[in-house]
């Protein structure tokens, strides 16, 4: 595996990648989002068809033609791949892998693309411009739009206490 220096990360490998990234609820890190001057926004349930094109044209704007895929599985096992960057792969990323997490990358990490496990919701995460770029509506919809979908949850239930932390943590 490549080693990778971002920032003051160094990563020997695709298990200490995962680690400089996730916190300790295996959710990215507010502080590597903070670190690099990023904004996330979460978004409910699955990445959209429409949303795998946006991702991939934001993907394509930073020049690249491939994009970077780490699996992680119930048991912690983690799966690369580097995968031709277009819309049909993107929703394969999602869709082929709806009971494990997903992130996607690219080799200079700069952007990041996280699924959950459990599929309650999505995030994007990099500059102003990619993340709005792949939501394509305002921080005030989509907090609309997600509070719309928490709601459909019982409050004490932990859908919808994993829902508000998401939520809270990255606004």
């Amino acid at each position: 595996m490549r080693i990778c220096k971002q920032d003051n990360y160094l990563y020997k490998d695709k298990i200490e990648f995962i680690q400089g990234i996730l916190n300790k609820h295996c959710v990215i890190s507010k502080d590597f989002i903070d670190k690099k001057n990023w904004i996330a926004m979460p978004v409910p349930e699955n990445l959209e068809i429409i949303e795998s094109e946006w991702l991939s044209d934001a993907i394509h704007r930073f020049g690249f033609t491939t994009y970077e895929q780490y699996i992680i599985g119930i048991d912690n096992n983690i799966e690369f791949s580097e995968i031709i960057n277009n819309q049909e792969n993107i929703y394969k990323s999602e869709y082929g892998y709806l009971d494990k997490y997903v992130i996607l990358t690219n080799k200079n990490i700069d952007f990041l693309y996280y699924k959950d496990i459990n599929n309650l919701y999505h995030m994007f995460a990099g500059t102003f411009d990619f993340v709005y770029s792949c939501v394509q509506c305002s921080k005030l919809l989509c907090k609309e739009i997600y509070t719309e979908y928490r709601f459909q949850y019982m409050k004490d239930s932990p859908e919808y206490k994993k829902c508000e932390y998401i939520w809270n943590l990255y606004q």
